[in-house]
């Protein structure tokens, strides 16, 4: 421990002056520590102040974000929606266009049917009148035999 010096015992008049002195100081620096408080405290509030508006600002972009993700949301909704709905209905004219050409290839194969039936027909037709055409040129024939030997023999 150190050791203080010695002081002669003071006069209640010193004694009152260093007190003055001592509060004139103390006022001095609480009165400097005020100072510096309230410039501290109104910066401080200043920054709050700048912080607050940022953060509403941030707040505001955050909601109009959030707004046009809900908008894309439904946008992309409606989008599946008219989709499914343009694939059900290129689905449906697809069959339907399908069905049509089985239906003609079907009346084209009827048709075809017939046609061969109706040449078939006409050969058969065709095949007896040659039947019927030698058939009679074959009498004829005997019967041009006959009558010339006949006149051969008269």
């Amino acid at each position: 421990p150190q050791r203080q010096a010695f002081r002669p015992p003071e006069s209640d008049e010193a004694r009152r002056a260093r007190e003055k002195e001592l509060k004139k100081a103390r006022a001095s620096a609480a009165k400097k520590v005020n100072n510096v408080t309230e410039d501290k405290i109104s910066a401080y509030q200043e920054e709050m102040k700048w912080m607050d508006a940022n953060l509403k600002q941030e707040n505001k972009k955050n909601n109009d974000l959030s707004a046009q993700v809900a908008k894309l949301k439904q946008d992309i909704v409606i989008a599946q929606a008219q989709l499914k709905k343009d694939v059900y209905v290129a689905r449906s004219e697809a069959q339907h266009a399908l069905d049509e050409r089985n239906a003609t290839i079907t009346k084209m194969e009827h048709a075809i049917s017939t046609l061969n039936t109706n040449i078939d027909e006409e050969r058969t037709a065709k095949s007896k009148w040659i039947d019927d055409a030698t058939v009679a040129r074959t009498e004829a024939q005997r019967a041009v035999d006959e009558r010339n030997s006949k006149i051969d023999t008269m």
